[in-house]
């Protein structure tokens, strides 16, 4: 039960306390509080406070809005409540403190699932990247043939990083319960209670951001890991992007495998054929080397312009500033020119093709073994949960050993040739530990509601004697009488389950 001494002015002693001083941690009374009055001028148009004075066409000094123009200005009066013993305006009312408590330590205790969040982004990331990278392989795009390994791996490291976090995470629930064990009910805290669990809250805060760095910690190297399979297998789908829609000009034999297709590139001469300079896509696959010719600005399209076995070829390039690659044989050569990025990555992917059996995926097993790897949350998110609710839970304190009534139970002389009395059959005792249990829970509520009473006749007190503003008087009675309806609602149901178990 709330004790009401606690919530009591602690300059009259007589009033309830309404407000909370966060200077000097007094708490005080309506009647006890001091004013401080301020006059402000404003928009009466537009309730901007940028005004400044003028003058106007007569010379008159006017007053003008900077915002909208207006010479429509009004005043207003603000009023600040001063602490009566420190004179600070730093001053909330108690219930919004109280909210304010409260708020900022279920949002530190609901960041226990950020352990899950992460694991859960990351997973799906993990997930979507397998499923695109098979997607490729089965099309023939065998490059880089560690992913299969790296996402694998990665598969069985997050099993293990979700035990790491469960038990992080047990140990901050841990700590969280110990440093609240006198303010699990934030309802029953008052204001001389504050700056306890401010302080509570603040190594809580510290706690759960520990927790949060720790979780981040675990997941740098497996996100750097993941990154760069992510690079690779966006950079397969850019080359599977091109060989598909230009599929009927590339037209790919059965076994032969598509390595390369590089856009954005001029085709600018041969020593040994005649066609005209262009620009297009050259691509590479195992065995051959193409290029496709762009036509049109808008509405582009592509037909083949040449092709050539890759195996004769020589890769070279050409040129102090304006550098071109060519591709060499018996034959002649081929040019070609384009960025210098480009350029560079025309080397690599003419080797890679070259050897593309040396640098490719040969075993399908790989792909088999990623496919099969099962990755569940669900029990980390179910766990940290739990452990929310448990915090949140409050803790329900032993009640006085005189208010608990003991089952009595008839005395029955063994022996004896007369018949057990037929009422122990069929009222059949509750069995002392679920009474146990539902006295305190009753007792509890009872308390609660009883507080709650308490309260509402204080504040209609201080309303009849005009020493509440409105306001307040209408927030604090719709509150409590919202709590005091759930409170009878529960005890309802308490009453219920008691005469079911009879």
């Amino acid at each position: 039960m709330i004790s009401l001494e606690k919530f009591k002015c602690i300059f009259c002693n007589e009033a309830e306390a309404g407000y909370y001083c966060e200077e000097c941690r007094s708490s005080f009374c309506l009647r006890c509080a001091q004013e401080k009055n301020e006059e402000y001028v404003f928009c009466g148009s537009c309730g901007s406070k940028e005004i400044q004075q003028e003058k106007d066409k007569n010379s008159k000094i006017i007053q003008k809005c900077l915002e909208c123009g207006s010479v429509y200005v009004r005043t207003g009066m603000k009023k600040w409540k001063l602490c009566p013993n420190c004179n600070s305006s730093m001053v909330k009312n108690i219930l919004d403190k109280r909210v304010e408590l409260n708020n900022a330590f279920q949002k530190n205790i609901k960041d226990l699932i950020y352990g899950y969040e992460l694991l859960q982004d990351f997973s799906r990331r993990l997930k979507e990247t397998r499923k695109r990278l098979v997607f490729l392989r089965h099309r023939g795009y065998l490059h880089y043939p560690q992913m299969e390994e790296t996402l694998t791996l990665l598969f069985q490291e997050i099993v293990a990083i979700k035990k790491k976090i469960e038990s992080r995470a047990q140990q901050v629930s841990n700590a969280v319960t110990a440093q609240l064990v006198d303010f699990s009910y934030p309802d029953n805290w008052s204001p001389h209670n504050f700056p306890q669990i401010q302080t509570a809250i603040d190594r809580i805060t510290a706690d759960i951001n520990e927790y949060k760095r720790y979780a981040k910690d675990l997941m740098a190297k497996p996100e750097n890991r993941l990154e760069e399979v992510v690079r690779l297998v966006k950079l397969l789908n850019f080359h599977w992007k091109h060989f598909e829609e230009n599929r009927e000009n590339i037209d790919l034999e059965i076994s032969e495998k598509p390595v390369a297709a590089i856009p954005s590139v001029k085709y600018v001469g041969s020593s040994f054929l005649g066609l005209d300079k262009c620009k297009g896509i050259l691509l590479f696959t195992d065995k051959r080397l193409m290029f496709l010719r762009e036509k049109g600005i808008r509405n582009k399209s592509y037909s083949k312009h040449f092709e050539f076995p890759l195996k004769n070829f020589q890769f070279g390039i050409e040129g102090a500033i304006l550098k071109k690659v060519f591709f060499e044989n018996l034959q002649g050569d081929l040019k070609f020119s384009a960025s210098k990025n480009i350029l560079e990555a025309i080397g690599k992917y003419f080797e890679l093709a070259k050897n593309f059996g040396l640098n490719s995926i040969k075993d399908d097993q790989q792909i088999k073994k990623l496919e099969s790897q099962e990755l569940t949350l669900d029990d980390l998110k179910r766990e940290l949960n739990k452990k929310i609710l448990n915090i949140f839970t409050p803790k329900i304190k032993e009640p006085i050993q005189e208010l608990t009534a003991k089952p009595t139970f008839p005395n029955i002389t063994y022996g004896s040739t007369r018949k057990p009395i037929n009422r122990l059959i069929v009222n059949k005792a509750t069995p002392p530990n679920i009474d146990e249990i539902q006295r305190k829970e009753m007792f509890f509520w009872k308390s609660k509601k009883f507080s709650t009473e308490q309260l509402l006749k204080k504040i209609d007190e201080l309303w009849q004697r005009g020493e509440i503003p409105v306001e307040e008087y209408f927030k604090r009675i719709k509150s409590l009488n919202e709590e005091l309806y759930l409170i009878d609602k529960k005890l309802k149901e308490l009453e219920v389950q008691s005469e079911t178990i009879i």
